[in-house]
């Protein structure tokens, strides 16, 4: 071996941080060095420095001729825990991926299309963790609990490096609770209950059956907060007295006075006899209604509940689903916001958000957002970034939205599309998330195109629209002239009419804009919050300037009251993709689908380069549609008078 060919050998370690085995003698000699004399050994510890890599077992010692690793260098920040590197051989789209998470500090958002992987690194390194939990806690935990796929994951906790591959740690020292984060703590934004049911759901199961007769308040390894936790994850922000806090929740509630009150299963009670639990609830039903302030005082008498997540977690206990729940419900009321039933789906996700990172989590948490974003209008995903970029713990997020991604530190973003990582920069991820669009969010919008622009709910119509120009150009020589900007606003009902009266303002007033909805209930709530009745049988666009707001025209062969932007596909070739979904399953009823629409769409979407005008023909509708809205001869346009 010459110095070249270890120099390439470096190189190539510092890019995928893989290590490479030779032996000590062709490492010295490729170095020009014979014998490991104090001026060869200086020399050789400079380029190691130079290259940021280090030799196992020191080349220093031993026999000369014995095999050694050379490997990265990871340049240790603090003794939070953070991820520094995560190898999958296979999982699902995820085929030899290597992910460096060393340049982030305190969180990494993988961003992407559907389909491009983002949520299985969510589900990969869970399923890592849930094997690890179980080989550190069970004597045969690596046979009975083995990850389903190879990996390598190295990690820092407590300012120490660890190395694990296939649930063995590097070195041969047992895997302990003490080296693995404190909780992996999840929040899943999706109908999608794979993450939960795979990892978290066995986890909780086995915390339920022994709940009632364990004491204290220790939470399970792996925590998942759902829909169904914000309740209490408001009641414990509401008790915090931390000042980020407080402030959330002021705006949230617009300075609001509120009222707390509980309801209880009264006949639960006895089951918990004797516990802590008992004890809590005794001291709850001291008093009918609570102020926050009287809450935070009957809750600072209660001498095992020490710090808020001690509270979160003995509601937890308390409000957990099954014969062991003891409170029934919560209400909370506030004077100028009303019932907490109307909060918003994006107020719910930020309560949750909130709670995990400034409540639940430490410096030896990992938390994992899946799309943590969606439902939350624009205004307040500022909010959320900041909240990301707290220094208290690791998190890993998800997210296909331009306009939050733009709220997120750079080096901590990771781009992936079918399973792989793309070096893009900041700008080229805006462009390929927003479908092209070279304008996008930074802080206010600067959208300076005179080009029409539509409004979509989703980044898949955005490539159905763009794909159906593009194979059709052929038969409709009047699509060539097409140069529309598409935006898409991440869904309809509330989140559409914030997301418009965010932007309109910012607008040419001369611009001509659409803004397209699905024909369903979110498109029809969403046109009710434009101010348009009628529901989905409402078939006329409406005109408010140079702003058009119109649902999805239908195609002559489907007669359902819903529409949705896969309705384009003919009802034939939609059929033909759930049989061919069926007949992979074999016939098996468990192997079915078990959700067969998703599948239908999710298949539908990465099949989009595949397209030909067969395919996209019924997008006809929906193109001439927008081109006669935009250029006035729609005989269906209703002007809004004002």
């Amino acid at each position: 071996m010459e110095r070249k060919d270890l120099l390439a050998i470096a190189t190539q370690i510092k890019k995928d941080k893989h290590p490479y085995v030779l032996t000590k003698r062709a490492f010295i000699n490729a170095l020009g060095c014979e014998k490991r004399t104090s001026g060869n050994v200086a020399i050789i510890n400079r380029w190691l420095n130079q290259y940021d890599l280090i030799s196992s077992p020191d080349y220093r010692y031993g026999n000369i001729d014995e095999e050694m690793s050379l490997s990265y260098k990871y340049h240790i920040k603090s003794d939070n825990f953070q991820l520094y590197f995560l190898r999958i051989k296979e999982y699902k789209n995820l085929l030899d991926l290597s992910i460096d998470f060393e340049k982030t500090e305190n969180y990494c958002c993988f961003i992407g299309l559907n389909g491009s992987g983002k949520s299985n690194v969510l589900e990969a390194i869970s399923l890592i963790f849930y094997s690890l939990y179980h080989i550190a806690t069970l004597k045969d935990g690596l046979k009975k609990y083995p990850c389903k796929f190879e990996y390598t994951i190295r990690y820092i906790i407590n300012g120490n490096l660890y190395e694990i591959s296939n649930g063995v740690l590097k070195g041969g020292e047992k895997i302990t609770m003490d080296i693995l984060p404190k909780n992996i703590i999840a929040s899943y934004s999706g109908e999608d209950t794979r993450l939960w049911k795979k990892c978290y759901k066995p986890i909780y199961e086995k915390y339920c059956s022994k709940m009632v007769a364990t004491a204290g308040f220790r939470p399970p390894f792996m925590f998942y907060i759902g829909r169904y936790e914000w309740e209490i994850s408001l009641l414990t922000l509401l008790y915090s007295e931390d000042v980020d806090i407080v402030k959330f929740i002021n705006e949230l509630t617009n300075n609001s006075l509120c009222r707390i009150s509980f309801e209880y299963n009264n006949t639960n009670i006895r089951k918990w006899e004797g516990t802590e639990i008992e004890g809590f609830v005794e001291k709850l039903k001291e008093k009918t209604e609570y102020d926050v302030e009287s809450f935070r005082s009957v809750i600072n008498e209660i001498n095992f509940i020490d710090q808020a997540s001690t509270l979160f977690y003995c509601l937890y206990k308390c409000r957990t689903e099954g014969d062991n729940q003891i409170i029934k419900k919560i209400n909370i009321v506030f004077d100028k916001k009303g019932s907490i039933d109307g909060l918003s789906e994006g107020e719910k996700k930020l309560i949750n958000s909130n709670l995990m990172i400034h409540i639940l989590a430490n410096k030896d948490s990992l938390c994992l957002f899946d799309e943590p974003d969606s439902h939350i209008h624009t205004a307040k995903k500022e909010d959320l970034g900041k909240l990301f970029n707290t220094e208290k713990r690791y998190s890993i997020i998800t997210t296909h939205s331009p306009i939050f991604l733009n709220k997120l530190k750079a080096q901590n973003i990771i781009s992936l599309k079918r399973g792989k990582i793309e070096d893009m920069d900041v700008l080229s991820r805006m462009k390929e998330l927003s479908g092209g669009v070279i304008n996008y969010f930074a802080g206010t919008f600067l959208l300076d195109s005179n080009n029409p622009l539509i409004l979509v709910e989703g980044i898949g119509d955005i490539n159905y629209i763009n794909k159906a120009i593009e194979v059709l150009k052929p038969q409709k020589p009047e699509y060539s002239s097409i140069s529309w900007d598409i935006l898409c606003m991440g869904g309809a009902g509330e989140n559409a009419k914030q997301y418009v009266d965010k932007l309109r303002p910012l607008i040419n007033a001369n611009r001509k804009v659409l803004v397209l909805l699905d024909r369903d209930d979110s498109g029809a709530e969403a046109m009710k919050k434009f101010g348009f009745v009628g529901g989905r049988e409402n078939f006329k666009t409406h005109k408010d300037g140079n702003w058009h707001f119109l649902m999805l025209p239908k195609t002559d062969e489907h007669t359902d009251i819903d529409f949705t932007i896969e309705d384009y596909f003919s009802i034939v070739y939609k059929k033909q993709i759930a049989q061919n979904k069926i007949e992979e399953s074999g016939g098996f009823f468990k192997r079915l689908p078990k959700d067969l629409r998703q599948n239908v769409k999710d298949t539908l979407g990465k099949k989009i380069d595949e397209y030909t005008e067969a395919e996209m023909t019924g997008f006809s509708i929906l193109i001439d549609k927008i081109l006669n809205t935009l250029d006035g001869t729609d005989a269906n346009i209703e002007e809004v008078i004002r």
